[in-house]
C-alpha cells in the first residue's frame, strides 16, 4: 500500500464512520459535554492544574475519535490509556495534594535522563499514587489501563493475534501473506465508539468531584449527560439486537 492509497482509505473511512449514529449520539454530543464543563466554571473557581489536565483530557478524546474515524481503533488506545491516567491522577491529587509532588519525581527523573545520556540504563520509575479508597470510578478507570495495555498499548500477543491477517493461495505451494491496515467490521468500531464514550464519561464524573461537583450543579450539563447516557443504552440494546438476528457485520470500506 502506497501512503496516497493509505490516506485515500483514512478518508474514506472517516467519511463513512463519522455518520454511524454511534459518532453523531455519542462522540460528538460527549465532546459537546467536555465544552459544557469548562462553560459551568467561574473563572476565579478554576484551579490550573485540573484545568490543564481537563483539557489533555479532551484533546485525547478528540485524537482518538479521529483515529476510530479513519478505522484505526487498536492506535486509539494509547491515546485513551493517557486520559485515564490524567483524569486519575488529577483525582489522586484531590484526595492527597502530596500526590503531586510524588507523580513529579524531579529528582528521579532527571536521574533518570543523565542515565540515558551517559549510555546508561535508567533506573525503574513507578510513583507510588495514593488513590482515594473505594472510589468505584477510580477503580473501574484504573481496570481499563491494563486491558487497553494488553490489547493494543503494547506489542503483546494479544495484540499480535486479534490482527486481521490474510493468506492466499499463490499456487506451486506458494502463499501470499497480507494484513489489513484497516478495521473493516463496522461492529468493531461501533464498539470502539461506545468504549470511548463510556471512558470518557467516567473522566468526567471525576473532574466533577475535582471541580467540587461544578458540573453536576448545572442543569444543562446533568441533562447532556443523562441524555448521552440513554443513546448509549438503546445503541448497546440495538448493536445486541442486529447480533442476535445475525446480520452482517458490515464493513467500514
Amino acid at each position: 500500500m502506497s501512503f496516497n492509497d493509505y490516506f485515500a482509505a483514512q478518508q474514506g473511512n472517516l467519511d463513512q464512520i463519522r455518520r454511524l449514529q454511534h459518532f453523531v449520539h455519542l462522540i460528538e454530543p460527549v465532546s459537546s459535554l467536555y465544552d459544557l464543563s469548562i462553560d459551568t466554571l467561574a473563572p476565579d473557581k478554576i484551579t490550573p492544574l485540573y484545568g490543564k489536565l481537563l483539557l489533555v483530557c479532551h484533546k485525547a478524546l478528540m485524537s482518538a475519535a479521529a483515529l476510530i474515524a479513519r478505522g484505526q481503533p487498536d492506535d486509539s488506545a494509547s491515546v485513551t490509556r493517557r486520559a485515564i491516567e490524567a483524569a486519575c491522577l488529577a483525582r489522586a491529587i484531590k484526595h492527597d495534594k502530596a500526590n503531586l509532588t510524588r507523580w513529579l519525581s524531579y529528582e528521579k527523573r532527571l536521574a533518570r535522563w543523565e542515565a540515558r545520556e551517559q549510555g546508561k540504563k535508567p533506573q525503574p520509575l513507578s510513583p507510588t499514587i495514593a488513590n482515594p479508597p473505594g472510589h468505584r470510578t477510580v477503580d473501574w478507570l484504573r481496570g481499563q489501563l491494563g486491558v487497553l495495555s494488553d490489547v493494543a498499548v503494547h506489542f503483546t500477543p494479544e495484540f499480535f493475534d486479534q490482527q486481521d491477517w490474510r493468506t492466499e493461495d499463490k499456487g506451486g505451494g506458494m502463499v501470499g501473506l497480507s494484513l489489513q491496515y484497516f478495521e473493516p467490521s463496522q461492529r468493531t468500531i461501533e464498539r470502539a465508539l461506545l468504549a470511548l464514550a463510556s471512558v470518557n464519561l467516567q473522566i468526567l464524573d471525576l473532574f466533577n468531584e475535582c471541580f467540587d461537583n461544578a458540573f453536576h450543579g448545572d442543569a444543562r450539563w446533568r441533562a447532556l449527560r443523562e441524555k448521552i447516557q440513554r443513546d448509549g443504552q438503546a445503541l448497546v440494546k440495538a448493536t445486541s439486537l442486529r447480533k442476535e438476528k445475525g446480520d452482517a457485520d458490515g464493513s467500514t470500506r
